[in-house]
């Protein structure tokens, strides 16, 4: 198969009215992610690795793609026919270190300021450009803040989860005694591993795991709530250096 270069007109005459969506998907009636829509409109299979662009260029649109949500996804549409016919063009290093410092600068910088880090973001902000040259003094702090921020998170995802157990807890228990009792019950029936062979033990386990999921969902969402905002702020930061890593030669 021939690489394409340019889109199918036809094809392109569509993308006004195509909605990019989340995740990968089978086929493209299914749905159709950012790169599962530029290997449509390059006429190639259904794929979210179409051959006609850059690796790198794919990496980060499936990044930006998967982390929208659905309103601000639709913000990428422009430049999904750029990218076909950037494949082994040469310009792949130039774009990673665009990446990198798009990363490094600006969207790490970001969640730390979420964080309430506000001093490690501005020293990170006032870095000079991340390229091959300055990345060696650049990696001790990355690194130095990646440990931090990631006990942080877990610190945060701790609090979080025990917060919303003793809630969703609470609500069991407020259903009713015979409901709290099953679940009060669960925990000694798992240590012995009667639930195996005795039938009110599997009822009070499976109870056990139902608020164990029911926890979950609520971090989950009470955590996508929070990051929302942000993962739409930082949108248009992250088009400026996708544009130029489209032909980062011109651009420099």
């Amino acid at each position: 198969m021939t690489t394409a270069t340019k889109p199918v007109p036809e094809r392109l005459k569509e993308l006004p009215d195509l909605e990019i969506h989340n995740g990968g998907h089978s086929s493209f009636r299914e749905g159709h992610c950012a790169m599962e829509l530029v290997a449509y409109l390059a006429g190639e299979p259904h794929s979210a690795s179409p051959a006609c662009t850059s690796p790198v260029l794919s990496s980060f649109l499936v990044r930006l793609n998967d982390s929208l949500p659905d309103d601000a996804r639709q913000q990428l549409k422009p430049y999904l026919p750029k990218v076909i016919g950037t494949a082994g063009d040469g310009k792949d290093e130039l774009r990673g270190w665009l990446a990198t410092d798009w990363m490094i600068r600006t969207a790490l910088p970001t969640w730390l300021e979420l964080a309430g880090a506000e001093e490690s973001a501005a020293t990170l902000r006032a870095l000079p450009q991340v390229t091959a040259e300055t990345v060696g003094d650049t990696r001790p702090l990355v690194q130095k803040l990646r440990d931090e921020m990631r006990k942080r998170r877990q610190e945060a995802r701790d609090g979080l989860y025990s917060k919303v157990y003793e809630a969703v807890k609470k609500k069991l228990k407020d259903k009713g005694a015979a409901a709290y009792a099953a679940y009060a019950a669960a925990d000694a029936a798992y240590a012995a591993a009667a639930y195996a062979a005795d039938a009110a033990a599997a009822a009070a386990y499976a109870d056990r795991l139902s608020l164990r999921a029911a926890v979950r969902k609520a971090v989950r969402e009470k955590v996508e709530e929070k990051l929302e905002p942000t993962k739409v702020a930082i949108l248009p930061s992250a088009l400026e250096p996708l544009d130029r890593m489209i032909d980062p030669v011109e651009a420099e």
